[in-house]
């Protein structure tokens, strides 16, 4: 039977969050989930603030937000969620919350940009963002180029962490910390002492990428007086040149 062609943006999120969900309720889907909450609850233990929102394209069972130090939290999604909205425009006040959690969101994202603008315009100053997305280096994202798909997680468009930086970087975040989840081979036998050495040296194949980055604060330059020409007393000044 063939697909119809998504008309909207709208729908084509809506389906790849259908997509993403069914894949996560696999075996190698459960395995990335569960490193990825383990190292996101570990992150959260040092922030605090008031309100924090987890923006994800797949259906959790439970929000990853809890247990954290922050004090108001809720979800928001296309399919899923205490809020239904788009990713590139937040209903969301400017500078009103303190930690944002995006989960695959900017690789399906039709403009990646701007969602990261949207994030930085909702967050206050010294705001925390927690990034999580597909490696394009891992098996994952190898599988994505070598064998292109519009199937959800195979239609990912991911990017490497440089390109985050860079980006993150213009829009005035501080990048404090990169970990790599669900190493390759990780799930063999403890004696395979090859695979654990590849493991360890050889990071950057993994399948998840999880960014955590501190808004910066833009710090005022204080204006020097403007400096004028003081005139001698009882003098004038003289010009350097004179016209014939």
């Amino acid at each position: 039977m063939t697909r119809l062609p998504d008309k909207t943006p709208g729908e084509r999120m809506r389906r790849i969050s259908r997509q993403l969900s069914s894949w996560y309720q696999g075996k190698t889907g459960r395995v990335l989930a569960d490193e990825a909450r383990l190292l996101v609850r570990q992150w959260l233990a040092g922030s605090f603030g008031y309100y924090a929102v987890e923006l994800s394209v797949c259906n959790h069972e439970r929000s990853w937000l809890e247990g954290g130090k922050v004090r108001s939290c809720f979800c928001l999604g296309v399919e899923h969620g205490d809020v239904l909205a788009d990713f590139d425009n937040l209903p969301i006040d400017s500078e009103s919350l303190d930690l944002v959690l995006a989960y695959h969101v900017l690789e399906f994202s039709a403009a990646p940009y701007q969602f990261l603008r949207e994030v930085e315009r909702v967050l206050i100053p010294e705001g925390k963002f927690i990034l999580v997305s597909f490696n394009p280096f891992g098996l994952q994202g190898l599988r994505n180029m070598l064998i292109p798909s519009d199937e959800a997680p195979w239609c990912a468009k991911c990017y490497p962490t440089y390109r985050i930086r860079d980006w993150l970087g213009v829009l005035g975040f501080d990048v404090q910390k990169v970990c790599y989840l669900s190493a390759p081979f990780a799930s063999l036998r403890p004696s395979a002492q090859f695979f654990r050495t590849f493991n360890k040296y050889v990071p950057w194949v993994s399948s998840l990428t999880a960014v955590y980055t501190c808004k910066r604060v833009s710090s005022m330059k204080p204006v020097g007086v403007a400096w004028r020409p003081s005139l001698l007393r009882n003098r004038a000044m003289q010009p350097t040149t004179f016209r014939r």
